[in-house]
């Protein structure tokens, strides 16, 4: 082989590979990917759950005493972790708040991912406290959630 045609093949070669890196560099591995993706799963996992318990706090003026009184028609179930199917963690503080937890595969926050919204994390167990709100509308109480700044 002559030794341009050589040439041209190695720096073919290191030119891909600098791309390669670099890709990776900037976009992250797709196990990054994949990670992020999955806890993008349990936020929304997490926000429907703080909404149906938003709305068993409605039908029942009270909070849930456990995640299994929640009436999840849905599918899928979105009580439990996509890849562990472990529940996901709910602890009835007091009568006026409550927390959910999950385990996260890695860090994400505002600055660096607008969709998280308010539901930033570092990577591993992360709990968020919610707190009741009640609204008095024509002598009728609301009831609902929010997080807990």
């Amino acid at each position: 082989m002559p030794r341009a045609s050589l040439l041209f093949l190695t720096l073919s070669f290191l030119f891909i590979l600098a791309a390669l890196t670099g890709g990776f560099f900037i976009a992250g591995s797709p196990q990054d990917a994949r990670a992020k993706k999955l806890d993008a799963l349990r936020v929304g996992d997490l926000n429907r759950l703080s909404r149906d318990i938003a709305e068993y706090l409605r039908n029942n003026q009270a909070l849930p005493a456990s995640i299994d009184d929640l009436k999840i028609t849905a599918a899928p179930n979105y009580k439990a972790d996509p890849v562990s199917n472990a529940p996901y963690a709910y602890r009835r503080i007091n009568d006026k708040a409550f927390e959910l937890c999950a385990e996260f595969n890695s860090s994400q926050n505002r600055e660096t991912d607008a969709s998280v919204g308010t539901f930033e994390h570092p990577a591993g167990r992360k709990c968020f406290v919610f707190a009741v709100t009640m609204t008095n509308v024509n002598s009728a109480l609301h009831y609902g959630v929010q997080m807990a700044p």
